[in-house]
């Protein structure tokens, strides 16, 4: 699933082949991006990363051990906008 951040054309996804969620991103230019973790509740787990990521194909891989079956929300931060990235740990 593709996934927007407001006014800009960067595109974000979950890719699960590794066996553990991969986040893909196609950048159109360097970016400054904050990542954080939230349950299905919306209780907050705290933040992975804060990083500028080149301009094209990047990927990000949550560090998820310890974190029980379930469904989770990456929030990504830019100075673009926020997008919410919905995940399944099974």
């Amino acid at each position: 699933m593709f996934r927007r951040i407001p006014d800009n054309n960067s595109l974000f996804w979950i890719n699960y082949k590794t066996g553990q969620p991969v986040l893909h991103m196609r950048l159109e230019q360097s970016t400054k991006l904050a990542f954080s973790l939230f349950d299905i509740s919306g209780k907050d787990l705290g933040r992975f990363a804060k990083s500028v990521f080149q301009s094209g194909e990047n990927e990000f891989i949550p560090n998820v051990s310890g974190l029980s079956k379930g469904v989770y929300v990456i929030r990504i931060v830019s100075e673009a906008g926020v997008q919410a990235i919905k995940f399944v740990l099974d």
